[in-house]
């Protein structure tokens, strides 16, 4: 039992009638550290005092009589217990002042993960959609109150008008709830599982790039050589290379060995953060030349910049100009259009053309045994496929299919 603090009534003895006969008293005090505290106009609020590891707490348990006298006991059992289970009582009144609400949790997730992003497209699209779909629905919900039937509602029409972008937002959603358990403001995370399971049944095929059919890319290729400026030849590059689109418009000139023909990309701008080496053909040697010609900002490093220096092109000038050209294509398309003709038309080994085009092995075992990057037999395919944009056709033997029968 807890020791009297003050004038009051007898340890545990605190009764309704007594309560509401106080007229005049400061403090009523029940014991075991509970006491009822009247302030300005009557008015009484119950305190829970109690002390762990020499430090002394003052905790409220609520308003009397929307509190009772009844709870205010049941209360200080279950606080009691909580502390004892290693509860801070000072963070937790803290946390209740200053509790976040969703958007602005997802606010400082934004700005911790703000560091990873690749570029700023996907950065300011991680925020944006937030902005545009959810915060409507659940920014005003403190975090701590955030239920997973909120998300579910939330992301219910989206997960089928939009389902790729819904399911983008689910994971930064988890991801912002998971940062507010780790940062103390939520004790769980959400269920997941039993998100996914409440979120309607999307039936869908994945959508796949507009790819070029490679009997087209010879003459797409000339079309764009007949262009000028910095897009065009970037898309040139592209094409010869079979790189990314975002591989292209970050090149360095730093990254470029002319004399030996190879382009690195260092790992930093690279989808599976793994340096990626380039063999360059001739064509794709010449576009990247006719590129430095162009430069404006001399001191760039840049290789195909902007309107200012230090400046990426966009993605959507790079597709803009494509299209605009007649060719109904995305730019990640013309990768396809590669791989469609290795598998087609050459003898060339699939494995070479996944590493050309940079895609990560998942087999650990088949990774560990292609340490090397077979560079000079990726030049020679590279080689092979600068020919036939040209239209020239190339010194490759076309692989040849057996009948079911063997024949």
């Amino acid at each position: 039992m807890g020791k009297n603090m003050g004038k009051g009534f007898a340890v545990g003895k605190l009764s309704t009638r007594q309560i509401e006969t106080s007229k005049g008293k400061r403090v009523l005090i029940d014991g075991d550290g509970l006491r009822l505290v009247f302030g300005a106009k009557g008015k009484a609020s119950w305190v829970l005092r109690t002390v762990k590891d020499g430090r002394e707490y003052n905790i409220g348990l609520g308003s009397y009589p929307i509190v009772t006298l009844s709870d205010a006991r049941a209360l200080v059992i279950q606080k009691k217990k909580e502390i004892l289970n290693g509860l801070d009582p000072i963070l937790e009144k803290r946390k209740k002042h200053q509790m976040l609400t969703f958007e602005e949790a997802a606010y400082k997730t934004f700005e911790q993960l703000s560091p990873t992003f690749k570029n700023d497209k996907h950065k300011n699209q991680w925020i944006n959609d937030l902005k545009r779909y959810i915060f409507p629905k659940i920014g005003n919900t403190k975090i701590d109150q955030l239920k997973h039937e909120y998300v579910v509602d939330a992301l219910a029409s989206l997960w089928v008008e939009k389902h790729v972008t819904a399911k983008r937002i689910k994971q930064r959603i988890k991801a912002i709830v998971d940062w507010a358990v780790g940062r103390g403001y939520r004790e769980h995370a959400l269920p997941m599982g039993a998100i996914d399971k409440a979120l309607p049944k999307v039936s869908h095929k994945p959508k796949h790039h507009a790819a070029l059919q490679y009997s087209e890319i010879s003459k797409c290729l000339k079309v764009v050589k007949s262009k000028r400026g910095v897009a065009a030849l970037a898309i040139q590059a592209l094409i010869l290379t079979a790189a990314r689109s975002g591989e292209i418009r970050g090149a360095r000139w730093s990254e470029f060995d002319f004399e030996n023909d190879v382009w690195t990309i260092p790992a930093e701008r690279m989808k599976a953060k793994t340096e990626h080496k380039v063999p360059l053909s001739k064509q794709a040697k010449a576009a990247f030349e006719e590129a430095k010609k162009m430069q404006i900002h001399k001191d760039c490093d840049l290789v195909f910049h902007g309107n200012s220096a230090n400046l990426e092109l966009s993605d959507n000038i790079l597709t803009d100009s494509i299209q605009e050209w007649g060719f109904d294509v995305t730019i990640h398309g013309f990768r396809s259009t590669f791989r469609d003709w290795i598998a087609n038309e050459t003898q060339f080994d699939g494995d070479l053309a996944e590493m050309a085009l940079a895609h990560t092995i998942k087999n650990h075992a088949e990774r560990a045994y292609r340490r090397g990057n077979m560079l000079e037999k990726r030049r020679e395919m590279m080689n092979a496929w600068a020919s036939y944009c040209e239209g020239k056709g190339a010194n490759v033997v076309k692989l040849v299919r057996k009948k079911a029968n063997g024949k």
